[in-house]
């Protein structure tokens, strides 16, 4: 495999020179911002442009604490010139990272969020706005993103992965989907090195899964009432609810047709051409009820 190592230099320039070398083939794409100065939204979307183009995914390392770092030098007023200097470069780099004028938005959030709950509440603020702006403004055709933990009970992880692809219902909704949620089963399980408390964590394993299930139900109705009017397979429809809710392996996918089976049992979605046993299967085509 041919590879090459770019001598150091800002990003901007090295992705020119990337960019051009790249000779139209299909490319992943790894970007660690090492904080939130380096990359800007407008460069990820030329990425999402050459993507469109000529296919592959990008996966962008987004820092949740140097997000909330950068956007707490931002004050209404500063006590010298010096520190309103300080403060300007790096809110400027925050901005540039979520993109033009998006200071109009994340300042007077940040604003309302002066505690230590509140902090870790725009965090997930900040993430779930790039993650919107970026399906909004990019060439990318679907954005998803998973948390990264050192420890499955991190209530505040320090980063999340955020992907773009043009073909998300197989890249995110299948591929990407299963991988992340095996990838925290297993961090789950990971202290039970021995195996001894296998039964018992599969127990605990099991009631996190149906509290998820309980948590998430009355969005997926919402989402099957908006974009479920047409008959879809069941299959499909599991990939478009994976794709809306946008945390990849928040749960695995037949954990979500137990849901839709359950759905059709209680008659909130309706199917067609059931197998000889009236049982519903992916292939079946069903639609919310209206």
């Amino acid at each position: 495999m041919s590879y090459k190592v770019y001598d150091p230099q800002r990003f901007d320039k090295a992705l020119t020179q990337i960019m051009n070398e790249l000779d139209k083939y299909p490319t992943l794409f790894f970007l660690d911002a090492f904080g939130v100065k380096g990359v800007t939204f407008e460069q990820i979307c030329s990425i999402a442009d050459y993507v469109s183009k000529y296919k592959g995914e990008l996966f962008l390392l987004f820092h949740n604490r140097a997000v909330a770092r950068h956007a707490g030098l931002y004050k209404t007023s500063y006590r010298n010139s010096k520190d309103q200097k300080t403060a300007e470069t790096y809110t400027q780099n925050l901005t540039n990272l979520l993109g033009h004028n998006s200071d109009l938005d994340w300042k007077p959030k940040w604003l309302e969020c002066q505690d230590q709950e509140q902090k870790q509440k725009f965090e997930r603020w900040a993430l779930d706005y790039f993650k919107s702006r970026l399906q909004e403004k990019s060439s990318f055709k679907g954005v998803a993103s998973f948390e990264i933990k050192e420890i499955y009970n991190d209530s505040r992880p320090q980063y999340n992965i955020v992907v773009g692809s043009n073909h998300p219902r197989k890249a995110f909704g299948e591929f990407l989907n299963e991988f992340f949620c095996e990838e925290n089963r297993l961090l789950f399980f990971e202290d039970d090195k021995s195996g001894k408390n296998h039964k018992f964590l599969t127990q605990l394993w099991n009631c996190e899964n149906d509290e998820r299930v309980e948590i998430i139900r009355p969005e997926i109705i919402e989402i099957l009432r908006r974009n479920n009017q047409d008959w879809i397979m069941l299959k499909d429809v599991i990939s478009l609810i994976i794709l809306e809710i946008g945390k990849l392996g928040y749960l695995s996918r037949p954990k979500y047709r137990e849901i839709l089976v359950d759905f059709h049992k209680k008659n909130i979605i309706e199917a067609k051409e059931l197998g000889a046993r009236g049982n519903l299967t992916l292939d079946n085509y069903v639609r919310a009820v209206q």
